[in-house]
């Protein structure tokens, strides 16, 4: 005896696939009258399962770091960190035909699961099953190096990494449910160059009499940032049913489809000729994420000026501007195959926080007693 809405309730709870009336919660334990007949159940609709051998995810991280003090009051530090994620949680359609067996160009006929007997009908649509199958990694070089003294300090660092994963997202769907290895590549993160330096120096203005309060107490503050760009896919724009689609075919002889820095333009970010729709049936062969999209580049600035009120009462005016000379940080590309925008950039400084914006000058003050 199967209970249908205990794998997938709707919107309006009813007593059966059938009727219209609403459920009782205390009968013989289920949510409603359990489903009795095959004829009763509501055909092709979406169900979820989980895996009876789903382990515990875990991480391991491991580090190591050497740190020494140089000339100037400067602290120079290198470090490795390692993290490698183990039995992630992931979704799986595994109600899907395999493309090709027996000429299949969809994954929506032959399901595996559900069918009524006799019938070309099925009872679940897809049935995504929540599995703990995807693995990560994450590697870095850090160097940092840091300066405080007599009124002026720094800190720098560049991080050299690289992230990979199958899915970047919590319990991330699986594109191909045949070969869950085919999203292994960059995480959506992955970022392998990043560079950030910020600063801040106490003006040494002493002054004294009627002015000492204007002229004492002001600090300058700078922050400069320079990533490499986000990893972006190439899809195909194809629908293989079940919302599956698979990414683009790469062309044989154009590597991974990018151009060298100095070809890529606003209208042309990557090798478009690289990329085509794959043939009916396949998943296509270009990786996840394999392509970069521009990079950030920004410098920030801010005047903080502290005057004592009294002696345990400090006002601090501060005005402070975020992406100092308003450099366009641009979004990826547009990136589905065999369409006119296919390489082309149209957006910039999506993004709400003030990491990837276009130029914001804010003013405040605040009293700290």
């Amino acid at each position: 005896m199967d209970d249908y809405w205990a794998f997938n309730n709707p919107a309006t709870y009813v007593a059966s696939a059938t009727s219209s009336s609403v459920f009782n919660d205390t009968d013989n334990g289920y949510a409603h009258t359990p489903v009795t007949s095959g004829s009763a159940l509501q055909p092709n609709t979406p169900a979820f399962a989980v895996d009876p051998n789903a382990k515990t995810p875990y991480t391991e991280q491991w580090h190591a770091a050497i740190e020494q003090q140089i000339p100037f009051s400067t602290v120079l530090k290198f470090a490795y960190v390692g993290t490698k994620g183990t039995h992630l949680d992931n979704l799986r359609d595994i109600n899907t035909n395999q493309l090709g067996l027996n000429g299949a160009t969809t994954v929506t006929v032959n399901r595996p699961y559900g069918n009524l007997p006799g019938t070309n009908t099925y009872v679940f649509a897809q049935i995504s099953e929540l599995e703990t199958r995807q693995v990560s990694s994450y590697n870095a070089l850090q160097v940092t190096a840091e300066r405080r003294a007599h009124g002026l300090g720094f800190l720098a660092s560049y991080t050299y990494s690289h992230a990979l994963d199958e899915g970047s997202a919590e319990s991330a769907s699986v594109t191909n449910p045949y070969d869950i290895r085919y999203d292994y590549g960059n995480a959506d993160y992955n970022v392998p160059n990043r560079f950030v330096a910020s600063s801040n120096y106490q003006l040494p203005f002493k002054g004294s009499g009627v002015l000492g309060p204007l002229e004492r107490g002001w600090q300058v503050n700078a922050i400069a940032q320079f990533f490499d760009g986000l990893p972006f896919s190439v899809a195909s724009g194809t629908a293989l049913g079940d919302g599956l689609s698979p990414r683009a075919q790469l062309l044989p002889g154009f590597g991974n489809g990018s151009l060298p820095k100095g070809q890529r333009t606003l209208g042309k970010w990557f090798n478009t000729a690289a990329f085509a729709v794959p043939a009916a049936g396949t998943w296509g062969n270009s990786g996840r994420n394999i392509l970069e999209g521009p990079g950030t580049k920004t410098v920030d600035f801010s005047i903080f000026k502290d005057t004592h009120l009294t002696e345990s009462k400090v006002l601090q005016l501060r005005a402070e501007a975020f992406n100092l000379a308003n450099t366009p940080q641009f979004n990826n590309p547009a990136a589905t195959a065999n369409t006119a925008a296919i390489g082309t950039i149209s957006s910039a400084a999506a993004e709400s926080t003030f990491q990837r914006t276009e130029r914001q000058i804010q003013f405040a003050a605040k009293i700290t007693f």
